[in-house]
């Protein structure tokens, strides 16, 4: 995008590329023209979205549950392994957690609140995270939203959804580049939509270049995406969930928000990083389980001291003389690729 201005098709070293939304290639492809081709740019639009996501987790946190749970909500996100280790790569995951997150809060506090404005912020988060990871989003916050608001008789309110005006704003987002796309590359709607979403989850895409982490691998591995938080799972277990105040609706949102998303990537060709939209809702849940102080919670925290204890100290850093990133976008040119397109 940067050495050619073509913001509509993608491409990779010339050839293009059409399997993924474009929404964080846009944020970075800015950053180098404001602050140069370099790794501060590149990294820019995770680290936003990682802030973002630390002060949601506080705010919201502390207005369901106090400012207690917000604290650790919000610790949750910056300390957790899993966010530190999936934001190490130029990845949307942390930018897609940002929108779907930033969606559920908006639809549940416009419930709560009654106000429109709400109603439209959610619909414009939820269009971002499509222009960010594509469909999946829809699959996410739909499945979601229909089993709470089911579970918590809200259904019966679903004229205040803004559905008719809300879908028109969502549409004026996301689709525009979806359309663009289409009008210039033939094959487009089937190679993304098709191949790269419905093949993909049936295991059946081509060309074939994922690999399917075991089931029991999957579902164990989240105990270390989320340590040491994840120790507190009992803690959070033992809460309400009951929709009867803002506590337990938030609880009930964050438990069918996990559930859709860990639920839909045991049936997919799962990858360890794709769960990461679900940990916000953990950040939630394992806060305001650990702002009890129950027995649990003291536990867990004499299990994290002995882990601490008997944890080797860790060698002191030495950085490269040149740093990799550096050495490779010194050779970047700004004149056009002269590489074939691939037809």
């Amino acid at each position: 995008m940067y050495v050619s201005g073509d913001y509509v098709t993608l491409h990779v070293n010339g050839v293009r590329y059409l399997e993924k939304a474009p929404l964080l290639y846009w944020l970075v492809a800015l950053g180098y023209h404001v602050f140069g081709v370099n790794e501060f740019a590149t990294r820019l639009p995770t680290v936003f979205a990682m802030f973002l996501l630390v002060v949601l987790g506080v705010r919201w946190g502390t207005q369901a549950f106090g400012e207690r749970a917000g604290a650790y909500a919000g610790l949750f996100v910056t300390t957790a392994a899993g966010f530190y280790l999936f934001t190490r790569i130029l990845i949307p995951e942390a930018l897609l957690s940002l929108w779907i997150a930033g969606t559920f809060y908006l639809f549940l506090t416009a419930l709560e609140n009654r106000q429109a404005w709400r109603w439209y912020g959610g619909y414009a988060c939820l269009a971002l995270a499509v222009l960010t990871k594509g469909l999946i989003p829809l699959v996410f916050v739909g499945i979601s939203a229909v089993l709470f608001v089911i579970l918590t008789g809200q259904w019966r309110r679903w004229r205040e959804f803004r559905l008719p005006s809300g879908l028109l704003l969502f549409f004026l987002i996301a689709a525009p580049w979806h359309i663009l796309a289409g009008i210039r590359n033939p094959h487009f709607f089937w190679f993304y939509f098709v191949n790269e979403h419905f093949l993909r989850f049936l295991g059946r895409r081509y060309p074939v270049d994922y690999n399917q982490v075991p089931p029991l691998l999957y579902w164990s591995l989240h105990l270390v995406w989320l340590f040491p938080w994840s120790l507190y799972g009992c803690a959070a277990l033992g809460l309400s969930y009951k929709p009867v105040d803002r506590a337990g609706r938030t609880r009930l949102l964050a438990l069918c928000w996990i559930g859709v998303i860990l639920v839909f990537f045991s049936f997919s060709t799962t990858q360890e990083y794709y769960s990461m939209p679900a940990y916000p809702a953990f950040a939630l849940l394992l806060g305001s389980g650990i702002s009890t102080s129950t027995v649990w919670v003291r536990r867990a925290t004499s299990v994290i001291a002995a882990i601490a204890a008997v944890s080797p100290n860790p060698l002191p850093h030495q950085p490269p003389t040149e740093w990799p990133f550096e050495a490779i976008t010194s050779e970047i040119s700004v004149d056009p690729p002269t590489a074939p397109m691939m037809t």
